[in-house]
């Protein structure tokens, strides 16, 4: 999720279209009619649904790969809402789960990354957290069941539409985050310990040990700064003992995964949000079947991060100084496609869905990047409204859908993402 007290605000002004030379960047394809996009997604809501690929997956090189060995490319969009106060995916008020998924597929996706809180998946299972009939009002046989139950319908949704799910930890507390004032920055706050988190990773895992279709599993979103037992933290790699190093809690949460299905992907981010994986070139993560000294497991493990034009200054010229920003990208976490021993998963990045946002320079950079690179993505988000943390019901500006659910904000955005494709 957008994080820091960089991030955008929730609905940011429009902005007029600016024009930007390509400078450096290599040349996209031609654009595709957009009436043939529209007609794509149409056929999806009414043609058969589209087979999974060999499932589990692991991974080979850079690549991840599927049981045959194939290349298996994420192509995700993150679906919001399961880590806010009412527990379950947004957009489930507006239109079924099975629309959603369709569309979702129609936008040439092959996977979504659910995002969830450690509250949700606790208070879920002990019977503590009811989901309001106003977040199902679209899905009336979800009405009166806990968030456990309308995950697993939501997912069975994704699967019959052939895509893919990865559960995202997305914070502790149910709550729209993320900035260094949510106390949700580590693993753990002065709420719910680390204990609890490797509680509902053991309980999110082996409930889902048996769907195929969950093919992976994010252990924690953006790492960052946290204020907890009245001091300030900051995430480590490698160092600082049991309460700074986030390596350590990877490989512990990792452990309480790789127990209930061995077949998960498992996927990190580093500290500074997820961005600077430098640290894991000199200290990569071991993946254990047991804590501490389970077998370890091999060919299971993808490296995330996340990038959006907010974390940069207003004035940057990313198309015309192309070669610099991707330098910076090369070496805060871009070398690892080089070295081809871990894949690499750009986990969140997006824009406005206007005109605005798809002819910035840092979108034309970044697109040219990602193909430059042929990195497995996930676009933030697919909704496309707020969830009931923030100004429930209003426009979600980044999301690809429109807000009654039932289309594409903006085609030409669906259209940039099938570029990357």
């Amino acid at each position: 999720m957008r994080s820091g007290q960089l991030r955008r605000p929730p609905n940011p002004p429009r902005r007029g279209a600016a024009r930007s030379r390509l400078g450096a960047l290599p040349r996209a394809r031609p654009r595709a009619p957009l009436l043939l996009l529209l007609l794509a997604a149409a056929a999806a809501c009414h043609a058969a649904a589209p087979q999974l690929p060999p499932l589990p997956l692991r991974t080979s090189g850079r690549s991840i790969v599927d049981q045959k060995g194939a290349r298996v490319r994420l192509r995700c969009a993150s679906w919001s809402g399961g880590q806010e106060r009412w527990f379950v995916p947004s957009g489930l008020w507006a239109q079924p789960r099975g629309t959603i998924a369709a569309l979702a597929r129609g936008a040439g996706l092959n996977c979504i990354r659910l995002v969830w809180s450690v509250e949700a998946a606790l208070r879920g299972a002990n019977g503590t957290a009811a989901v309001p009939d106003a977040a199902v009002a679209a899905n009336p046989d979800l009405k009166g069941r806990g968030p456990l139950e309308v995950w697993d319908a939501v997912i069975a949704a994704l699967a019959n539409a052939g895509l893919m799910v990865v559960l995202d930890n997305h914070s502790s507390d149910a709550m729209w985050c993320c900035d260094m004032k949510d106390g949700n920055g580590l693993w753990y706050t002065d709420r719910w310990s680390e204990a609890d988190w490797l509680r509902a990773w053991d309980l999110v895992a082996r409930r889902y040990a048996s769907t195929p279709a969950v093919v992976g599993m994010g252990l924690r979103n953006e790492p960052r700064p946290a204020v907890v037992g009245g001091r300030i933290r900051v995430p480590l790699w490698g160092s600082g003992g049991a309460e700074l190093d986030l390596a350590r809690a990877y490989e512990r949460a990792a452990a309480a995964v790789l127990s209930a299905r061995r077949g998960y992907l498992i996927l990190a981010q580093a500290p500074s949000a997820g961005r600077d994986l430098r640290a894991a070139r000199m200290r990569p993560l071991t993946l254990r079947a047991a804590w501490p000294e389970g077998a370890l497991v091999r060919n299971q493990l993808v490296y995330e991060t996340h990038e959006y034009p907010f974390l940069y200054g207003r004035t940057a010229n990313f198309t015309k100084n192309y070669s610099a920003y991707r330098a910076l990208l090369d070496n805060s976490w871009g070398y690892m496609t080089e070295l081809n021993s871990t894949p690499i998963w750009l986990g969140e990045f997006g824009t406005t869905h206007d005109a605005a946002g798809i002819s910035s320079s840092w979108w034309k950079a970044l697109m040219a990047y990602i193909r430059a690179k042929d990195l497995d993505w996930s676009y933030w988000p697919l909704d496309g409204q707020q969830g009931p943390s923030r100004s429930q019901g209003a426009e979600e500006t980044y999301g690809l859908l429109n807000t009654d659910w039932s289309g594409y904000a903006y085609p030409p955005l669906v259209e940039e993402l099938r570029k990357i494709s």
